[in-house]
């Protein structure tokens, strides 16, 4: 690899036969798990509106929204990857270089809470058989 510290040009590093291919197999890698990720909440996504029993308890309901937040946390991960080869997703810098990573954080945090949540929600129904017919509700999933 070669230094480039001209100001003509911004890239630190001139592209070595050796990093183009390093370049090549990250994105690879980077294209086929962003992929899997997708078809896999898509998937979920799916199996959990389609499927009556998920759809009755509460538990299948905070399943169904984590699938959403991890779906929305992959788009915006994809977005930003996408932008190192200079292919903008959003015509506006705000919406890129702002709202993007405060929506990647919001997802995750939302998705996180969402997992504590089912959590909770498996615990009460696990000590409290009786109890969780009445604490463990698609109603009170959603006043949470």
């Amino acid at each position: 690899m070669t230094s480039n510290f001209t100001t003509q040009n911004t890239s630190i590093l001139a592209t070595a036969p050796s990093l183009q291919l390093g370049i090549w197999i990250t994105t690879g890698c980077a294209c086929f798990a962003y992929g899997l990720g997708f078809v896999g909440n898509l998937l979920s996504l799916i199996v959990f509106c389609t499927q009556d029993e998920f759809r009755k308890i509460s538990t299948g309901l905070l399943f169904m929204l984590i699938t959403i937040s991890n779906f929305i946390h992959l788009w915006t991960l994809a977005s930003d990857y996408l932008t190192l080869y200079s292919i903008a997703m959003y015509a506006n810098t705000f919406m890129q270089c702002r709202l993007s990573y405060y929506i990647q954080n919001i997802s995750r945090a939302m998705s996180t809470y969402w997992m504590v949540t089912v959590a909770l929600d498996r615990l009460i129904r696990t000590e409290y058989p009786m109890r969780s017919k009445k604490i463990c509700t698609k109603h009170n999933v959603i006043i949470i």
